[in-house]
């Protein structure tokens, strides 16, 4: 499933360094993305949106400048 995200976030252009780009499949299987510069935010926004519902939750990737996975959100609850 990551490698869907990564495709996708690489077709919106590069990530600057030292940024980082959350990729969120949501729980419709929709895709949305927002950048970041600083990795706790990146990381608080991947939580939250892993966060959003509690029988499907999204899957939320936080992708450094070299498309790299480095955090996966992780809902609150679990």
């Amino acid at each position: 499933m990551w490698e869907r995200l990564i495709e996708k976030a690489r077709a919106l252009g590069p990530i600057r360094e030292r940024r980082y780009r959350v990729m969120v499949i949501e729980g419709d299987l929709q895709t949305s993305n927002r950048d970041f510069e600083d990795l706790k935010s990146a990381k608080a926004y991947a939580d939250d949106a892993a966060s959003e519902t509690d029988d499907a939750p999204p899957v939320a990737v936080v992708l450094d400048y070299r498309f790299n996975v480095v955090h996966e959100g992780r809902p609150y609850y679990a």
